[in-house]
């Protein structure tokens, strides 16, 4: 504290919206997210998509406070994605909002049974 250090303290309230701090909480939880995602494709765990032959594969968009998901129309990478979020709750403490999330799949798709 004032330049030196002092014992653990622990913090009795988040961050409420219009918290000056919050779009720096969210970003430096946004990173850890990405960075779960990134070692889930390394692992060869998620592929992400192509929108065109030549270009790079695309896993994830990050705007202000939505995640944009972008996978292979398997139920294995469904699951694999499942098991990310996962353990980004445990780490991080957040929680996938359900009732606000929405999963889409385009028209080649065939979904099992």
């Amino acid at each position: 504290m004032n330049g030196t250090p002092s014992g653990f303290f622990a913090p009795s309230r988040g961050l409420c919206q219009g918290d000056p701090l919050s779009p720096l909480m969210f970003f430096i939880c946004t990173e850890g997210f990405a960075a779960l995602l990134w070692q889930a494709i390394a692992i060869e765990k998620l592929e992400g998509v192509k929108v065109a032959p030549k270009t790079t594969r695309i896993s994830h968009l990050f705007f202000a406070d939505d995640s944009y998901l972008f996978l292979r129309g398997s139920l294995q990478e469904c699951e694999n994605l499942i098991k990310v979020l996962n353990e980004y709750e445990e780490l991080s403490g957040q929680r996938v909002n359900l009732a606000n999330s929405v999963v889409c799949f385009s028209k080649n798709i065939t979904l099992p049974d």
